[in-house]
């Protein structure tokens, strides 16, 4: 099986190689984590003028079943009804993620390796974090001055156990990324309307391994369109149109509606994962699917879909299918 991995040399600085001290102060002189998540408590005031009304009024759409915005592109609408075509035999995954996230990147990879394995059609859908904190009245946790230090390790920890590659924690980057990332998601929901979903899943990883491995811009335009040719192959004026798309108002409005629908389903934060269950796996389910919240729940996400999760690199014979008495091996 082809596991879904980077390419990258190794990250300069080992997770296992940091002290616990530089735990508490940030890599290389940073500030701790806690004084980094003040940025994100609040970012993009400009940006987010009016969009909680935005997001409201969209999720209420969502939940009473009502179509999306028709400002959204033919072809993210083509694709979300092939996904969920009966005659489909693979389970769809909606991941909503947002690219400040780590956690996000860990169980981005881990559904990558594992959907082939399961049968799943994975589906990335951009959000935007600050939005669903701000809608649910959720906080960053690393706001409290208890959970920061544990926060810094157990990201590094977990980079050591998804066996991705991981820089210095938090990298220099962060505090800019943490008020930055809008331009960002919507430039995502514009490359995933003009060129598809192999496309946003290459530059996806490209981003998270430009600002978690080698700490490099990802907010200028200049990085962006590097990424976009790079990592997806695109001609310049190809990128340069998704930039532009990405500014105007159906990347915007696309990005809205995938954040609303992940608040339709309960989201309060990133990394969502959303799919549906059989009837009999679990009875508390929103509409026949369930909402898993977080990077270390793949365990649970194996029972309900009657599989196996074996940890971080999966073998077929191990996980396509579950013994009678199914065991469920998780190192977290």
């Amino acid at each position: 099986m082809r596991l879904c991995r980077p390419r990258l040399p190794p990250p300069t600085h080992s997770p296992a190689t940091l002290t616990s001290r530089e735990s508490r102060r940030g890599a290389a002189g940073q500030p701790p984590l806690a004084q980094l998540a003040h940025l994100a408590a609040a970012p993009q005031r400009n940006a987010n003028h009016g969009l909680k009304q935005a997001l409201t009024a969209a999720g209420a759409g969502a939940a009473a079943g009502r179509a999306p915005p028709a400002s959204l592109s033919h072809n993210l609408a083509a694709a979300s009804e092939s996904a969920a075509s009966p005659e489909d035999p693979l389970v769809p995954v909606d991941f909503f993620f947002d690219i400040l996230s780590p956690y996000s990147y860990f169980a981005f990879e881990a559904l990558c390796r594992y959907r082939h394995v399961w049968g799943l059609r994975l589906r990335l859908r951009p959000v935007f974090q600050s939005a669903l904190i701000s809608a649910t009245g959720n906080q960053p946790p690393a706001l409290n001055p208890a959970k920061a230090p544990y926060l810094t390790q157990d990201i590094r920890r977990l980079a050591v156990y998804f066996d991705v590659p991981m820089g210095q924690f938090p990298p220099s980057r962060m505090p800019a990324v943490l008020m930055g990332t809008l331009p960002v998601q919507r430039m995502l929901v514009a490359l995933q309307a003009a060129h598809g979903d192999v496309a946003l899943e290459a530059v996806t990883r490209a981003l998270w391994l430009r600002y978690l491995v080698t700490d490099t811009d990802i907010l200028s335009a200049e990085s962006r369109l590097a990424v976009l040719q790079e990592a997806a192959g695109l001609s310049l004026e190809q990128a340069q149109a998704v930039l532009t798309s990405s500014t105007q108002d159906a990347a915007k409005k696309a990005l809205q509606a995938n954040t609303a629908e992940a608040l339709a389903h309960g989201a309060f934060g990133v990394p969502t994962i959303v799919f549906p269950v059989p009837a009999a796996s679990e009875t508390d389910t929103k509409d026949g699917k369930a909402m898993l919240f977080g990077s270390d729940r793949f365990n649970v996400m194996a029972q309900l879909l009657n599989k196996t999760f074996v940890g971080p690199h999966p073998t077929a014979a191990a996980a396509a299918a579950p013994e009678k008495k199914r065991r469920i091996i998780s190192r977290l």
